[in-house]
């Protein structure tokens, strides 16, 4: 026999109260709640910080695997239908520093200071060389040079 899930209507197994199994853990394991929906173009967050989502009301600390995997579209597709902007912060203010600041110690300390010990400015050093510079590096520079010196 076909069961589908009471929220989401997607199949569902018997053994999880009605809901399918992604349904189950948010409602049933995370005990958490629906939200209403918010107004074409806004964003809005739970009272935890999570961000809500604009088709299902489900709150979630990051919406992009949410928009593929329970409503089949990309975040760039998602975003376009909500009516936000495609930079527009759809995750949790507290998760996005966490993720800054991994981000900070591992391009900056490890791969900018760490690793990058052997390409470091020696004093003294006479740089690259014309040569060296590619012909699109070389136009940017003219052009910098033109606009500075006006």
């Amino acid at each position: 026999m076909n069961h589908k899930c009471k929220f989401c209507g997607k199949p569902a197994s018997r053994n999880m109260q009605g809901y399918c199994q992604v349904c189950y853990r948010y409602f049933v394991m995370e005990s958490k709640d629906v939200y209403d929906l918010p107004k074409y173009g806004e964003i809005t967050y739970a009272p935890n910080g999570d961000c809500i989502c604009p088709f299902c009301g489900k709150a979630f600390r990051k919406l992009g695997l949410h928009f593929y995997y329970a409503h089949g579209m990309t975040s760039k597709q998602a975003h376009e239908r909500a009516g936000w902007d495609q930079n527009a912060k759809a995750t949790n203010e507290s998760y996005r520093d966490l993720m800054r600041d991994k981000l900070q110690d591992k391009c900056v300390v490890v791969n900018l200071l760490d690793k990058g010990q052997a390409t470091c400015y020696v004093p003294g050093s006479s740089g690259r060389p014309r040569d060296k510079v590619s012909a699109m590096t070389l136009s940017r520079l003219r052009k910098n040079r033109l606009k500075g010196g006006e």
